[in-house]
């Protein structure tokens, strides 16, 4: 996941409970503006491509998102990647 990918998902882990595309943009961005709509479509819409997270209800304002995959499952999929890479080398 890139930096602010893993920043969204921080943020739905710990929530617990699905969230909208404007709920995230108001935790995720900087100097007390939300982030930007499209670069946060785009985060999203990547997350859910990878499977990290599923969407219900429609585009937009009504969509909600929550985690496909949990924080655990994560960092276990993380550390055998990390093992793989390391036996190779």
């Amino acid at each position: 996941l890139s930096e602010k990918e893993f920043q969204i998902m921080t943020y739905i882990w710990e929530e617990n409970r699905t969230l909208t595309m404007n709920e995230i943009r108001e935790k995720i961005g900087t100097q007390g503006k939300p982030a930007n709509v499209s670069t946060t479509s785009s985060q999203i819409r990547g997350l859910i491509e990878k499977g990290f997270i599923s969407q219900s209800g429609h585009r937009g304002q009504m969509a909600r998102y929550m985690a496909s995959v949990s924080k655990e499952a994560y960092y276990k999929w993380k550390r055998w990647n990390l093992t793989s890479v390391l036996r190779v080398i």
